[in-house]
């Protein structure tokens, strides 16, 4: 089993192409689960759905709570929205690119997003 996870752990710095450590812990569960789901279900199964990334929409209450100012706590959540693409999309991509799968961010969509008030009126219970 270890000898299983060292070579998935490394196979998913290959996809990843980086080494940067929370990318690859990020990626290692997804690696796996695409790598399951490639070999065991039938191969006309192409997209996968995922929702991970609507914890930065919803401001991530691990983050919020930790942020005592509310226009440092927007600027966070309008931060983390801009680089997005360039870190958890991006690495869902290739992580289940690995295994000849697509991936579809649903909970990312403009209409959901419509849905939260502003950031600055969340008050987050500590």
């Amino acid at each position: 089993l270890k000898k299983e996870f060292r070579h998935c752990a490394m196979s998913s710095v290959d996809s990843l192409e980086t080494w940067e450590i929370l990318a690859i812990r990020a990626a290692v569960g997804m690696y796996l689960v695409s790598k399951y789901i490639s070999k065991e279900t039938d191969t006309c199964t192409v997209v996968m759905y995922y929702g991970e990334d609507s914890d930065e929409l919803c401001l991530d209450t691990s983050i919020s709570t930790r942020l005592q100012a509310r226009t440092k706590q927007m600027q966070s959540h309008l931060d983390c929205w801009t680089i997005l693409y360039l870190y958890d999309v991006l690495r869902a991509n290739r992580s289940t690119a690995a295994h000849g799968l697509q991936i579809a961010s649903t909970f990312l969509g403009c209409s959901l997003y419509t849905l939260f008030p502003d950031t600055l009126s969340r008050n987050p219970s500590t």
